[in-house]
């Protein structure tokens, strides 16, 4: 099974092997412009265009939780290992990590705009540089420069402890 969404306000589940569609979530307000699903499947987290997380309860089809937690669109969302908290990051600049349970900000980190959730946070910004920060401690563990421009997009592959990204630059960096 995938996620995907869309600007179409909807979220959509697939079947990979018959290539078909097997869920549709609607109630969305605006344009969905990042869904992921929990570790364990139960649920999808999405955000939107107008600031907005949402949770999802893919077995009942509902939406459960609203959250905000940003002052522009939602660029990326993700659980936790533990699906305890949601790690968004958004156009504003900055990450946000949130309690599923309370609905509470427990932690922010400024002037960066992506992230891979693990035991840490990759992120990647307009200042052109990768940061990996520690998830408890909120300290930046380690820079990484080498794009020319801003980096808008980091995804990290931990059988082969690989960070893969990509930049206004025109380049792809491993």
């Amino acid at each position: 099974m995938i996620v995907s969404c869309s600007w179409d306000k909807t979220i959509r589940l697939w079947n990979v092997n018959s290539d078909r569609e097997i869920m549709k979530l609607e109630g969305c307000s605006s344009l969905v412009l990042t869904v992921n699903f929990s570790t364990d499947d139960k649920y999808i987290v999405s955000g939107s265009s107008n600031k907005i997380i949402q949770i999802w309860d893919v077995h009942s089809e509902k939406l459960i939780k609203i959250l905000m937690d940003h002052s522009n669109e939602v660029w990326n969302v993700q659980f936790s290992s533990d699906n305890q908290i949601i790690v968004s990051a958004s156009y504003d600049r900055t990450i946000g990590l949130l309690s599923v349970k309370s609905s509470i900000r427990l932690k922010g980190l400024m002037d960066h705009f992506d992230c891979v959730t693990n035991k840490f946070i990759i992120s990647c910004s307009f200042d052109n540089t990768i940061q990996i920060w520690d998830t408890e401690t909120r300290k930046e563990l380690k820079k990484l420069e080498g794009h020319a421009d801003i980096v808008n997009d980091v995804k990290y592959f931990p059988n082969d402890q690989i960070i893969v990204s990509c930049s206004d630059d025109n380049a792809i960096c491993l």
